[in-house]
């Protein structure tokens, strides 16, 4: 058993490495067959009310802004927020993809956002009751690895 667990990782490295008889190395090719390697980039969403403070009764518009710093474009792009409990959903648009919501959650599928590329998601709420709202934005982007996942979220 301990024979066939070294054969085995001595042959995975070796495809990873994927050297040949005469010593070149093989492309990053092999690397990334063997491996699975997502591309890099780095989603930011920011998050503004309007007006502020809000008017019991009084639509209150939230702003959402994703946009992709890169190095490479994002696929999936997805788009959660979870509306103040104290409040009743109006309305949800974007310039990019669709949105939909259930249960004081907007579920927005954004798709593919390009390099230096935005998308903004507005949603509108009307407050049902006297006291601060409080809503939550987190973009994410499954086939992607985000090196700063601490600006994926964001409150008001």
């Amino acid at each position: 058993m301990e024979q066939t667990l070294t054969n085995s990782i001595q042959d995975y490295l070796k495809n990873i490495y994927d050297l040949t008889e005469n010593g070149e190395s093989a492309s990053t090719n092999a690397l990334a067959s063997k491996l699975n390697v997502k591309p890099a980039s780095d989603l930011t969403v920011s998050l503004v009310d309007s007006p502020d403070p809000a008017i019991n009764g009084a639509e209150v518009k939230y702003r959402i802004t994703i946009v992709d710093i890169g190095p490479t474009t994002s696929t999936l792009v997805t788009l959660i927020t979870v509306l103040p409990s104290s409040s009743v959903f109006k309305a949800a648009t974007s310039t990019q993809g669709t949105c939909v919501h259930q249960n004081g959650v907007v579920n927005c599928n954004i798709g593919v956002l390009g390099v230096g590329r935005s998308a903004i998601v507005d949603t509108i709420v009307i407050p049902s009751s006297a006291g601060q709202l409080t809503s939550q934005a987190s973009v994410f982007a499954p086939d992607t690895f985000d090196p700063t996942p601490a600006n994926n979220t964001a409150i008001e």
